[in-house]
Formats: C-alpha cells, sequence, structure tokens
C-alpha cells in the first residue's frame, strides 16, 4: 500500500489521476500534527495545516487498506474512498 501526505493542489491531481487508473483509494482530510514536505510537490506543510492523508492499493496484491492516517493527521475526516 503506498501512503502520501499531500496539500490541496496534489490531492486534487492525484485524485484525477487515480479515477483514470481505477485502482483502489481512500482520501481523508485532516491537520498536520507535525510539519510535513507534500510527497507530491514538496511545499513545506506546518503543524495545524489542512493536509491530505493519501492511500493507494491493488485490489489482487497484498493486504489491501490498512488504517494509518491517525499517525500523521487529527480529526480525520474522509473525502473519497473507492475500493
Amino acid at each position: 500500500m503506498k501512503r502520501d501526505i499531500r496539500c490541496l493542489t496534489c490531492r486534487k491531481d492525484i485524485e484525477v489521476a487515480l479515477k483514470a487508473e481505477s485502482e483502489p483509494y481512500k482520501i481523508v482530510r485532516g491537520h498536520a500534527i507535525n510539519n510535513f514536505l507534500c510527497d507530491g510537490c514538496g511545499i513545506e506543510l506546518k503543524k495545524d495545516a489542512t493536509v491530505y492523508a493519501v492511500s493507494i492499493w491493488h485490489r489482487n496484491h497484498g493486504a489491501g487498506y490498512e488504517p494509518w492516517e491517525s499517525e500523521y493527521v487529527t480529526t480525520p475526516v474522509t473525502e473519497a474512498e473507492v475500493a
């Protein structure tokens, strides 16, 4: 399973790409518990900024989705999920 922390712009970009590929994914919005760099563009995401935890997995490979967002974000809210 691939896990990313993304800014708003990169969250939108990856969701468009994922819809085209038909891969299962989950996007969770929350507030950063620390300073992070966006895994998409590399900009600094400050502590308490709104960030997006993106999970991508393959239907027929591996264990599938496993929760991890609480390690990086507080007040998580699922914004999109395609299983």
